[in-house]
């Protein structure tokens, strides 16, 4: 069973989640505020008290009081920045339109928010301008420097009794960018959690795997040592001698692995083997019994049926024939060999 690749996908894992973070940490802020925060600020008509960190705003601007180059501070603003200063809510103060506040309004030098502004500025000499800037952008916090430039700038224009709002509106990044950004690294985010998925999956997958591997090893040990048809040289011999089977008798004297009887058949034959000499078989000093020396047959103690059998006799006699049953010398019946004839030789006499 093939093991899943771990390494590779944690390794993709971290890199996209690593984009995400990058993705949503500098608009997070921004993205929250817009979906949990109230939405989007409209500069026209808001009041100054919604203004605050990260907010985005959108709005027309047709009025546009003063400007200046973030580089006349000494560069301690960002190079190249451009700030303007506009009164709440983008029209021009009038007694219809008191304005007690005014907002600077950053964007880069060169950019198309800059060129958008500079033709409200130039409609401004005699007036305001009818068709205005749209403008799209975030506040942010006002900086020490920022804010030296915006009160200087009011100074020129005679507006020191107005206050300087404490948040810059910084349109050189529209809303929508900061909001495809954070839609973006959502997807990286999405991703990123599945390829954890991805990778705990298989690790459980090796896990299993593993375990699924040692109890096929441990179970075929196992069989291994139940079935025990095997000997250290790799043969299947059970008792010793290769050309053994069973069914085949032995050569008496164990000199191919197998066993030497030691005991005596009721045969009474001498040799090794164990049938000879017994029920079938012909010979054998102790006599067989079916034949010759045997059942039927005689020896020099006697068979059962034959001579010196059962109805034989011998020198001690047999069951039913000389010197046995019907016969004397120690038989049964009597009658037989005159050697034993007394009155207790055979059941009758003799």
């Amino acid at each position: 069973m093939r093991k899943a690749s771990v390494v590779p996908k944690i390794a993709i894992t971290i890199l996209l989640l690593v984009i995400a973070v990058i993705l949503s940490f500098p608009v997070v802020g921004v993205a929250s505020s817009r979906i949990f925060g109230g939405g989007i600020v409209d500069i026209s008509d808001t009041s100054v008290k919604e203004y605050h960190n990260s907010k985005p705003a959108e709005g027309r601007i047709h009025f546009i009081a003063n400007s200046a180059s973030g580089d006349n501070t000494g560069g301690a603003l960002d190079k190249g920045a451009y700030y303007y200063l506009i009164p709440k809510g983008g029209n021009k103060a009038s007694k219809s339109n008191k304005v007690d506040t005014y907002i600077l309004v950053k964007v880069i030098d060169g950019s198309d928010e800059y060129n958008g502004m500079n033709d409200v500025v130039r409609e401004c000499k005699d007036g305001e301008s009818v068709m205005g800037y749209g403008a799209s952008g975030v506040f942010k916090t006002i900086l020490p420097d920022e804010k030296k430039l915006g009160e200087k700038m009011m100074a020129d224009k005679k507006l020191d009794k107005q206050t300087l709002c404490e948040f810059v509106l910084d349109i050189s990044t529209p809303v929508g960018y900061y909001t495809t950004r954070f839609y973006i690294s959502l997807v990286f985010y999405a991703v990123g959690i599945f390829g954890i998925y991805l990778v705990i999956t298989s690790i459980n997958k090796n896990s299993d795997i593993e375990e699924i591997e040692v109890k096929r090893m441990l179970f075929k040990m196992e069989q291994d040592r139940k079935s025990g048809n095997k000997n250290d040289d790799g043969s299947d011999r059970m008792f010793g001698a290769a050309n053994d089977s069973f069914g085949a008798a032995p050569s008496g004297d164990g000199s191919d692995g197998g066993y030497k009887p030691t005991f005596q058949s009721q045969g009474g034959g001498s040799q090794d083997d164990p049938f000879a000499g017994s029920m079938m078989s012909d010979g054998g000093s102790g006599g067989g019994f079916l034949d010759d020396s045997g059942y039927q047959g005689g020896s020099t103690r006697g068979g059962f049926l034959d001579d010196s059998g059962y109805q034989g006799g011998s020198t001690r006699g047999g069951f039913l024939d000389d010197s046995s049953y019907q016969g004397g010398g120690g038989g049964f019946m009597g009658g037989g060999q005159p050697q034993d004839n007394n009155d207790y030789d055979g059941f009758f006499g003799g």
